[in-house]
This record gives structure tokens, sequence and C-alpha cells, in this order.
């Protein structure tokens, strides 16, 4: 399920690019490593290794980095949630030193879960910034469609990433 949803990424990070929106979408393989590593350091070990799956200068150049996250220890995994990094000073992009807001889509609104993405994903982007100024970033459980079925999650957190880069196109969704 995750490597369809990863194909779909790709074309739509490409459509971003092409229409030079200030979204970026991450990689489901980023998200299933955000979500499941227990500190940021852990996830920090993993991405360095990385060429292609983190795109960390196109993420701060952006105003809103979109990601699916895995949350379950499962091999196939099937919860999923959708995060959205933006920054706390509008029309800001990342890469700026305003705080991070980290916008957590979750059916199961698991506040532990979510702050534990969102001290991921800030070391992440910001970097050793981040493990200096702790407890900037804000987060914030956002209201979502109910997905009681783990298996569903997946479905309901890409169909809202394509409603974030729907907005960001100026489209209705």
């Amino acid at each position: 399920r995750w490597g369809v949803m990863e194909f779909f990424l790709k074309i739509l990070g490409r459509i971003c690019r092409q229409l030079a929106l200030p979204v970026t979408c991450g990689s489901a393989h980023l998200g299933k490593n955000a979500g499941t590593a227990e500190t940021p350091s852990a996830l920090l070990r993993v991405v360095e290794k990385w060429k292609e799956a983190w795109l960390g200068n196109e993420v701060k150049q952006s105003q809103d980095f979109l990601l699916p996250v895995a949350v379950d220890d499962r091999s196939d995994h099937q919860d999923w949630i959708l995060v959205s990094i933006v920054s706390s000073k509008p029309g800001a992009v990342l890469g700026d030193s305003a705080p991070l807001c980290v916008r957590v889509f979750d059916p199961g609104k698991r506040p532990t879960v979510a702050q534990r993405v969102a001290d991921n994903l800030e070391v992440l982007i910001r970097g050793v910034r981040a493990c200096t100024q702790p407890g900037t970033t804000q987060v914030e459980i956002s209201s979502c469609p109910e997905a009681r079925v783990a298996s569903q999650r997946i479905v309901a957190a890409f169909g809202l990433l394509l409603c974030c880069v729907g907005k960001a196109a100026k489209e209705s969704c």
C-alpha cells in the first residue's frame, strides 16, 4: 500500500514544482521512518545515509511541508496520519528563523504521537538549532475525517494531503 502512495507522492511533488506551489510533499519512505523513530537522533541516523528520499533544501524553501506518517510498528504500516509543517510567521519559508507549527491530522487524536512526530521532524528540518531551542515548535491536532479502521487511515492521510495541495493551488476540495 505505501509503495503505491510513494509513487503518487512523487508525481504530486513534480506537479507542485511545475505549478511553483509553496508546498513540498515528503516521501512515504521518510514518513515511515519519521513516525516510528523513537527519538530525533534515531531518525537523523537513518536519514543522513539517504541521497534522494530527504530533500532538505527543497523543504526549507517551501512554506508548507506535507508528510504522510506511519505511526505503527507493523511491517506493512497500516496506521497513517498526515503532518503539515508551516512557519508560525504567515508566508515565511520553513528555513526562516520563526518557530515551526506542526499540524497533525490524526483520526485517533493522539497527543503523545503528535509530539513525538513533531520533535522528530523539527530536528530534521532545523537541525542543531532545534536542539538548542527546544520547545519552540507549536503542535496542533487538527480535525480530520474519522477512520476507525487503521487500514483506512493511509487513504485518509493521502486524501487530506491532496486537499492541502489543492488549497495551495487555490482549488476547492
